[in-house]
Order: structure tokens, then sequence, then C-alpha cells
């Protein structure tokens, strides 16, 4: 899988990890007692994506710090592991919105040209 797309599907994952666990939080507020049995699978489910979450954070997290440039790593860890918005990290890092995914994608560049394939 190339790098943008797995960097891209991490922060899918965490929108859906977090749907998931307010479905779960919902249902357990709110539902009558024949819906609330399927609470320990769903919660399961969640539990095993969390795991995968994590491990493809760190394994996103360790090609991250192969880059030696600080502003493009610090872009990357803000956008992917942090999941700030471009306006979010504009403001941290002082960086013009309109230039952040021109820095991004060739961050994104290099770590696809450096990455550990035997991890992902």
């Amino acid at each position: 899988m190339e790098i943008g797309v797995y960097l891209s599907k991490h922060a899918d994952d965490n929108f859906r990890i977090n749907a998931k666990l307010e479905v779960i939080s919902r249902l357990k507020k709110n539902v009558d007692v024949p819906l609330k049995a399927l609470i320990p699978q769903m919660e399961t489910e969640v539990d095993n994506a969390i795991d995968a979450f994590v491990d493809d954070g760190n394994w996103i997290e360790k090609q991250i710090n192969r880059i030696q440039n600080e502003r493009m790593k610090n872009i990357l860890e803000n956008r992917y592991l942090r999941f700030l918005t471009w306006d979010e990290i504009s403001d941290k890092m002082d960086i013009s919105v309109d230039e952040l995914p021109f820095y991004c994608g060739q961050a994104i560049t290099l770590l696809e040209q450096n990455y550990d394939k035997a991890v992902s």
C-alpha cells in the first residue's frame, strides 16, 4: 500500500472508531434490552480496531521519525498522528494554510522513497 493511502486510511480509522464508540455509548443509555445484547460484540470489534489503530500509529510514527526535515516531520505528525486540520496546523506552525498541502506532499514523497515496506 502506498504510504499516502496508508496515512489517509489511518485518519479514516480514527474517525470510524470514534463513531463506533459513540454508537455504543448511545446504545448503553437509550436502547431496550434485546439490542443491548449486541453491545459486547460491538465492544470487541472496537477493541480490535483500536489495537490495529495503535499498531498502525506506531508504524507511522516510526516512518515519520526517519524524516530529517523538522518542518516536514511536524506537519506529518500534526496531520496524521494528531489529526489536526490544515487551519490548526497553520496556526500552530505559522505556515500559510495554502502552503501546507504542498509541504505535506513533499514529506509524503520522502516517506514513499524511504519507508520500511516490510512493516506495513
